[in-house]
């Protein structure tokens, strides 16, 4: 699955077309580098799969016991075609699927507003403006990826006495 979630965001479907059907991309398998990685395709062979597809770039995202996302490996250079895969495990079988927009993925767990967000792929903090997040993403990315986790209720208040 690892294949077709880095091929469909390169060969789009046209409107009306069922995009999740695999016959839709199976003709564009051939174009991507896929030469000593095996199946099925680990973490660490990503790295080697950026370096033979150079237009290509990868997140990995994963998913805690609560279903919060969080990431597992985020890429250090954007390219041309950058590409958010969430795996999804069980104990015998991994599973990449394509994750089309990660503001909307993420949408309940960051906001209480109907406003559009621009997440941080490193860290998952949402920003209101395009411009600010790609600000703070040029500084965050240097720092390894990471979910903060802000407490609730009461606990999100510090008392000095």
């Amino acid at each position: 699955m690892f294949h077709l979630g880095s091929t469909s965001p390169l060969t789009p479907v046209d409107h009306g077309q069922a995009a999740h059907r695999v016959s839709n991309y199976s003709p564009y398998e051939t174009e991507l580098n896929m030469t000593g990685i095996k199946y099925p395709i680990q973490i660490n062979d990503i790295t080697k799969f950026e370096q033979q597809n150079p237009s290509i770039s990868i997140n990995l995202f994963g998913l805690s016991e609560n279903q919060n996302l969080y990431p597992l490996r985020i890429t250090k250079v954007i390219k041309e075609h950058h590409i958010r895969l969430l795996l999804i495990s069980n104990e015998k079988d991994n599973h990449y699927v394509l994750i089309k927009n990660l503001s909307a993925m993420i949408f309940n767990q960051i906001n209480n507003h109907q406003h559009r967000k621009w997440i941080c792929d490193n860290c998952l903090n949402p920003f209101k403006k395009e411009k600010t997040m790609k600000e703070h993403f040029e500084t965050c990315i240097k720092f390894d990826p990471v979910r903060e986790v802000y407490p609730k209720g009461d606990k999100r208040f510090l008392k000095f006495t």
